[in-house]
């Protein structure tokens, strides 16, 4: 056991042990923090959290630069050529305006222009017209049937009666005979009033020529067209037939003469003759018969003698859309309420027996009424033979298509 002085000298070395002992704890202390702190340190931060992305924009597709290729201009449409409108005369007030109407729903759009088909100027220059047209031609292109026209013998019958004429001859010879014997008048009376004025008596001539028995093949200075001309100046030479423009009858003045009692037969189609072919208007008197027929040309029967008036284009206007439309139209119209003459549509066409085709002074290149009726009339005044009034006629035609 140690005493106290021994306790004592060791005692100061214990505190000096201990202190140096606690110092070392310490310092270990100190170090094992201080390598607590470094490891702190080196632990990997915590990710920050992703910010929310912002929605896409929408992607606009950009084409590449390219000098831009001008806009060509715009071509005008072309202004469709005028229509020239061929319309014959024997057209009626009423019924022109109807056509006239027709025209302008037919062919909306277009500028239509009405050509004369009596003047010799203009009777070539049609795009479109309404004339005779036969069946073989119906299957032509640009063709189409509007009407049915017949050609009629009307009589006055109180007229004929108070001229001593109970019956009407069946011949024309009987009723030239009947004309020539009937006592004269104090007023201006026919017992026939046959259409004579300019544009009237060509066709006049050419109906008689095909009751004598023309065909088409007849020229103007054939059998028939003779014997028709000859008929002619006999009524001329009685006074019983005037011509010309100043005195000659047009179709639309016989039948006034006739309705109002001032001549007592005619010959005329339904279309021309206009309201006379109503027969309900039985208080005149007036009827409608079958045409009387040449003695001497050997028919020795009355016949029936129908032609159609077709819409008909020309060249080149038979290739333009409109016009072919147009015509489909018109063809379709019904002429209105009119006893003139029959409306034919598809239904009809294959019953139809018209007249065969003759055009004597139709269609002929160069061919002037005026100048026909001068020649006409120059010659009955100088008692020139028919077939050679005919014959002047058909080399003048002749000379005027070469030139």
């Amino acid at each position: 056991m140690l005493s106290r002085i021994q306790s004592d000298i060791y005692l100061p070395g214990k505190v000096v042990s201990c202190v140096n002992r606690m110092a070392g704890r310490l310092m270990l202390v100190a170090l094992v923090s201080l390598l607590i702190a470094g490891c702190g340190k080196n632990e990997p931060e915590p990710e920050p959290k992703p910010t929310p992305a912002a929605s896409p924009a929408a992607q606009v597709s950009v084409p590449p630069t390219s000098t831009p290729t001008p806009e060509p201009t715009a071509t005008p449409t072309p202004t469709p050529k005028p229509i020239r409108v061929s319309l014959p005369s024997w057209l009626e007030a009423d019924l022109r305006k109807a056509v006239d109407s027709r025209l302008g729903e037919a062919f909306s759009g277009r500028e239509i222009i009405p050509v004369s088909a009596d003047d010799p100027a203009q009777s070539n220059g049609w795009d479109v017209r309404l004339a005779p047209v036969t069946p073989p031609r119906l299957a032509e292109p640009g063709v189409a049937p509007w009407l049915l026209d017949t050609l009629q013998f009307y009589t006055n019958g109180v007229f004929l009666t108070q001229h001593g004429i109970l019956k009407p001859g069946a011949s024309f010879e009987e009723i030239l005979e009947q004309a020539s014997k009937a006592p004269a008048s104090g007023t201006a009376e026919f017992i026939i009033a046959l259409p004579g004025d300019v544009p009237a008596l060509p066709r006049t001539i050419q109906s008689l020529a095909l009751i004598a028995g023309a065909t088409s093949d007849s020229t103007l200075t054939s059998r028939p067209v003779v014997k028709a001309l000859d008929y002619l100046a006999s009524l001329n030479r009685k006074g019983l037939f005037p011509i010309g423009h100043l005195n000659g009858f047009s179709s639309r003045k016989t039948s006034q003469l006739i309705s109002e009692g001032r001549a007592g037969m005619t010959l005329g189609w339904e279309t021309e003759m206009g309201w006379l072919t109503d027969i309900r208007r039985s208080g005149l008197g007036i009827k409608a018969s079958k045409v009387p027929f040449f003695s001497s040309a050997g028919t020795g029967a009355s016949r029936n003698y129908a032609r159609m008036w077709c819409w008909e284009a020309a060249e080149p206007y038979r290739e333009d859309p409109q016009i072919e439309a147009g015509l489909n139209k018109m063809a379709a119209f019904d002429p209105g309420d009119k006893v003139t003459a029959r409306w034919i549509g598809g239904t009809t066409q294959s019953v139809i027996h018209p007249i065969s085709e003759l055009f004597l002074f139709e269609n002929i290149p160069g061919q002037d009424a005026r100048a026909t009726s001068r020649v006409i009339s120059e010659g009955w005044s100088s008692n020139t033979p028919s077939k050679d009034i005919l014959y002047g006629l058909q080399t003048k035609f002749a000379a005027d298509a070469k030139r």
